[in-house]
């Protein structure tokens, strides 16, 4: 996997975390 790929997933799981919250 990349880093960006990686990144990318962060970035969508942050923000399903915060509208979860």
């Amino acid at each position: 996997m990349t880093n960006w790929f990686i990144n990318r997933l962060s970035k969508q799981l942050n923000m399903q975390k915060s509208r979860r919250t």
